[in-house]
């Protein structure tokens, strides 16, 4: 058994779990939460080059915690609900029925993502297939903190399962990962960005800043948060890990 498990009987946190789920039809999901030795977290993005797979990356210095997660033990999308209430308590539920070792704050378990300002469909030409709102509990989470550096593994689990066999599987997903935390980034790689579009056009874009201000000095509007796109392309392959180096250096004392 590796370094970072021997000293855990997950066999029978496993067999406990299983047992919990017998009123359950679609399984609940398990997580454990391990201490570990980890200076960066980055690397554990390295663990997937499929396109579209799922990682996602957190900074922040306030409380100070980073975070990253790969590949998914659940999903909940907006798109799937009538209103962002529902969607909300689908979420919280969810979160309710996890079985977990530790559940704090800023360790644990955790589904991350994002939603709309608004959670009506969308046709814009850039947008529209987009989801509207999408949160992901990570099969991978980790953490770390002021305190230290955590591992949490999630998986979905039902009350047929053989709890052996369960335990076998976490014990490989840790080893998995464990040594995906040894492993060094690559070199930062920059592009070069072509073919440049702005969305909407520097015009377009005046125009509805002077129009947003005229609705705020006539209180038809109290706020509003104005963004404008650039489509471009490169010249090679992009790398987001390179991406998320030079934005964490770059803006050290921001939320990345």
């Amino acid at each position: 058994m590796d370094e970072i498990t021997k000293h855990i009987n997950i066999d029978k946190e496993i067999k406990s779990a299983i047992e919990k789920c017998e009123d359950y039809r679609e399984g609940r999901i398990f997580s454990f939460t391990v201490s570990c030795i980890a200076k960066d977290v980055l690397p554990i993005l390295l663990g997937s080059k499929e396109k579209n797979s799922f990682r996602v990356y957190w900074k922040q210095n306030n409380p100070k915690i980073e975070m990253a997660g790969i590949n998914q033990a659940d999903s909940v999308c907006v798109d799937n609900f009538s209103s962002m209430t529902d969607f909300n308590n689908k979420i919280t539920a969810v979160l309710d029925d996890v079985i977990t070792n530790k559940n704090y704050i800023n360790i644990g378990p955790k589904f991350i993502g994002g939603h709309a300002f608004s959670p009506h469909p969308n046709n814009s030409e850039i947008w529209g297939d987009f989801p509207r709102g999408c949160f992901v509990l990570p099969e991978c989470l980790a953490t770390i903190t002021d305190d230290g550096s955590w591992l949490t593994i999630s998986k979905k689990i039902n009350s047929s399962d053989n709890h052996i066999e369960v335990a076998t599987k976490f014990e490989d997903l840790f080893k998995k990962y464990t040594k995906l935390l040894e492993n060094r980034l690559p070199e930062i790689e920059n592009h070069n960005l072509t073919n440049i579009v702005n969305f909407p056009t520097r015009m377009n874009y005046i125009n509805s800043i002077s129009s947003t201000i005229e609705n705020i000095k006539t209180d038809k509007m109290k706020k509003v948060v104005m963004s404008r796109l650039k489509k471009a392309s490169i010249e090679t392959e992009f790398c987001e890990i390179s991406a998320l180096q030079i934005l964490r250096s770059t803006y050290a004392e921001c939320t990345n």
